[in-house]
């Protein structure tokens, strides 16, 4: 009888330096978030490199978009990131990725102060999982953890710790997108379709993309992503995702200021084990997509501040809405399924459109009614007064309560929470009168803002955005890819269309 072979032994976790004093973060009081990468460092995935021992391979695109002004990185850069983390799954033998990298805010209005004595200005670092949780920010990729851990994401500190330059493959996303064919007409379905392909066809061990993004910011606000939607919708990257235990920790102890006269539901409250102790990053759940809602609770999305500029910007080129907030307008078909210009073969690339698909029916969509110009509907879409919000919100409570949209059911709201950067005068003018109009209770993101702690503080819009994704009703900006980020979220989680507004 022959002997067993001996089995692979288990790899050990890998064997992380202290971490370094930012000296200039300290003296800027910024939060360093240490139970939080603790956390990170801590995940199975992060191991000791072992010698003949088969390494997986190793995607990062290294030029995303995380720069730009404080309240861009909670835009752009998670649908971009999402997009990588899918691209990263039908390419198959490219499965780890740079997932929750330290993100650098080049700050127009941080939360902390950001300018040193000496005038120089130190960002912020805030960690992914300060941000959001599930396999985009290398959890499982399945609700009961029963994947392989090595098939995880990784952060970009253990990426730079065990894969040395050398032992890195850089392309160009420029030349390789020349080299594909893709061109800012290609549909986005077939654009994840050549790139998965070329990645699946490389034979290195790492591989880097720089020059760009291969889903840069022109294309996530273009017609042309939404055919990514049909396959991106049911993967685990968007049914798996959650939002940080940071933003539950937070909602959880502002809970009687959004909804005073609502039992905590349990998803919100602390893990029995984390009671005990409730500074551990465990001590909370993620945030679930698929929450169960809070029965009785509109979330509006009013953008104000530097957004009035922005606004004049968007009618004056007739932009249209951004990223996924495009999937109610009227007519939209998919384009016809292709095999990316190569044809069946080993590494065939399949579409991700499946058969007599239909998009789902948000019943708003941008619209120019009657005796309005263009330019006029445009600012009524982004930058509405607020009368037209407290009519908009009437409306929206009238037709929860006759489930208008298609809603399986009627719908009872009573209270309003407002996400905004708006002034303080100003919001409370509006809280004002939405309570003068009949809502019960109005609470906003300055409301809670003070009650935060400084961890909370520095990722509050992604805390508006889980209060957001669980309302039973949400109305948005449809030119804001922070609304985008919602209403992708609220759809991957299961919400019904007819829940999803625009103003």
């Amino acid at each position: 009888m022959l002997n067993p072979l001996p089995s692979a032994p288990t790899p050990l976790p890998y064997e992380w330096p202290p971490f370094q004093v930012d000296a200039k973060a300290v003296e800027l009081k910024h939060p360093f978030f240490e139970r939080i990468r603790r956390f990170e460092r801590g995940m199975v995935q992060h191991v000791q490199p072992m010698a003949n021992h088969t390494r997986p391979r190793y995607l990062f695109v290294r030029d995303v978009n995380t720069g730009g002004s404080y309240t861009r990185i909670w835009r752009t850069y998670p649908t971009e990131h999402w997009c990588f983390i899918h691209s990263s799954r039908r390419a198959r033998a490219f499965i780890f990725w740079r997932s929750y990298p330290t993100l650098s805010v080049n700050a127009d209005h941080p939360p902390f102060p950001d300018v040193l004595p000496s005038g120089e200005r130190h960002r912020i670092h805030i960690p992914l999982n300060a941000l959001i949780a599930g396999p985009a920010a290398g959890g499982p990729l399945f609700a009961d953890a029963s994947d392989d851990p090595s098939r995880r994401a990784i952060s970009l500190e253990y990426f730079d710790a065990v894969l040395p330059p050398t032992e890195r493959a850089e392309i160009d996303c420029g030349a390789t997108n020349r080299e594909l064919g893709l061109d800012d007409t290609r549909p986005g379905d077939e654009r994840m379709q050549r790139w998965a392909k070329k990645l699946r066809e490389m034979g290195d061990s790492c591989v880097v993309v720089t020059g760009g993004s291969p889903f840069p910011w022109w294309f996530l606000g273009s017609w042309e992503v939404l055919s990514i939607w049909p396959e991106y919708y049911t993967g685990p990257t968007l049914r798996e995702f959650a939002w940080s235990p940071l933003a539950t920790e937070a909602i959880y102890g502002n809970f009687n200021l959004i909804m005073p006269s609502s039992s905590v539901p349990a998803y919100l409250c602390p893990t029995p084990d984390g009671s005990a102790a409730p500074r551990s990053f465990n001590a909370f759940l993620p945030l679930r997509a698929e929450s169960p809602v809070l029965p009785g609770l509109l979330a509006i999305h009013v953008r104000r501040g530097d957004f009035n500029g922005h606004s004049q910007s968007l009618a004056e080129y007739k932009s249209e809405f951004t990223t996924f907030t495009k999937l109610g307008t009227p007519g939209l078909c998919l384009p016809e399924r292709t095999n990316g210009g190569y044809g069946a073969g080993e590494n065939w690339i399949a579409s991700g459109i499946p058969d007599g698909y239909e998009y789902p029916a948000i019943p708003s969509y941008f619209d120019v009614p009657e005796g309005l110009s263009r330019r006029e509907a445009s600012l009524k879409h982004s930058w509405p007064t607020m009368e037209e919000i407290v009519v908009r919100a009437r409306e929206i409570r009238v037709g929860a309560r006759e489930a208008r949209w298609g809603l399986s059911s009627a719908q009872t709201l009573r209270a309003v929470y407002i996400s905004t950067d708006g002034e303080a005068e100003w919001v409370g003018e509006l809280a004002t009168a939405l309570r003068a109009d009949g809502w019960a209770h109005v609470a906003s993101s300055l409301d809670i803002f003070e009650g935060l702690s400084r961890e909370a503080q520095a990722v509050s819009q992604v805390v508006d955005q889980g209060i957001m994704t669980i309302a039973e009703q949400f109305v948005g900006n449809g030119f804001s890819s922070l609304t985008g980020n919602v209403v992708q979220v609220r759809l991957g989680g299961g919400r019904e269309p007819g829940t999803i507004h625009y103003w």
